[in-house]
């Protein structure tokens, strides 16, 4: 894919004239925290490896700057903007790379490149995508990617519901709070193991690519960064069965210091039932639910059913 070198704003004062011109303030409720380093937008759509003409979805582009990048290098993409005065700043700013309509693009790379803007809520409400969301991702074929500075208000809920799909994004590579990236990628039995590492590790293979300091945002949050990587796993289960260890997992995770035993007898209202189960699964009933990997989770899933 190409690095996108010479296209759109090249700095935080280009992006700030913009949209100060506009008239526009970043909103905290929406967790507008905007990317102003061009080098990082560029090596973010160089990482994603997007191929020219390949779909990508990006939720919360702002004013455009990592849009840019990834029109550059032929994506196609469609991009969910909650704020209308941003949608028509990246409608402008994407017009550089694609140029006027019905002449050929200024940029060689961007050849085929397109982009369609939602102007909406990627959520609709906590637990589910916005149906009409749903319903573009579902227009074409399973080939399709996910290339995002994450709003941090929503970036926990957006990556779970993606994971949680029958047909999940090949890859998603976000810009995302430190402390969420940490807890995408944690290993069973550390603090930051939860049900959110559970929804997003059963389809992905999740590491952290770069930790990103405050200074390449605007208005710089208070918190560091980090982008985040997820590759689809290729043995990837169907998604009532990873529904149906998640929810499990989000049940006993909530009393996470007691023993799974307990906590499972508790649930089913029969200790001896909860025994056996983990004994099919071949768990100790002593351990700590924060402890099971995904393997435990699947295995304790499937005792449960009498699979």
């Amino acid at each position: 894919m190409s690095s996108g070198k010479g296209v759109g704003i090249s700095n935080a004062a280009e992006l700030r004239a913009m949209l100060r011109e506009a008239g526009f303030r970043p909103s905290r409720r929406h967790g507008q925290n905007f990317l102003v380093d061009v080098n990082l937008a560029r090596a973010i759509a160089r990482d994603a490896g997007v191929p020219p003409g390949g779909r990508v979805l990006e939720i919360g582009p702002g004013p455009g700057m990592l849009t840019v990048q990834l029109l550059a290098g032929g994506a196609r993409v469609l991009a969910v903007e909650i704020d209308p005065r941003l949608a028509q700043i990246a409608q402008s700013h994407a017009q550089g790379v694609l140029g006027a309509p019905g002449l050929e693009p200024p940029v060689e790379a961007a050849r085929g490149a397109s982009l369609e803007l939602l102007v909406m809520d990627a959520l609709d409400g906590p637990r589910r995508l916005a149906p009409a969301l749903c319903a573009k991702l579902s227009e074409g074929d399973d080939d399709w990617r996910v290339v995002s500075n994450l709003p941090y208000s929503i970036s926990g809920p957006v990556l779970a519901l993606l994971a949680e799909r029958d047909a999940p994004p090949l890859s998603v590579t976000a810009l995302v709070q430190l402390e969420l990236g940490q807890r995408l990628a944690a290993e069973p039995g550390s603090r930051d193991f939860g049900p959110l590492t559970v929804a997003v590790q059963q389809a992905y293979q999740a590491r952290l690519v770069r930790r990103v300091p405050p200074t390449v945002f605007w208005p710089e949050p208070k918190v560091e960064s980090t982008v985040v990587r997820l590759d689809l796993r290729p043995d990837l289960d169907p998604a009532p069965l990873r529904a149906a260890r998640l929810e499990l997992a989000r049940a006993l995770l909530e009393r996470r210091r007691q023993t799974v035993q307990r906590v499972l007898g508790e649930r089913l209202g029969d200790r001896a039932a909860a025994g056996a189960a983990l004994e099919r699964a071949g768990i100790e009933g002593s351990r700590r639910p924060g402890t099971l990997g995904l393997g435990d989770w699947a295995a304790l899933e499937a005792a449960l059913r009498g699979v």
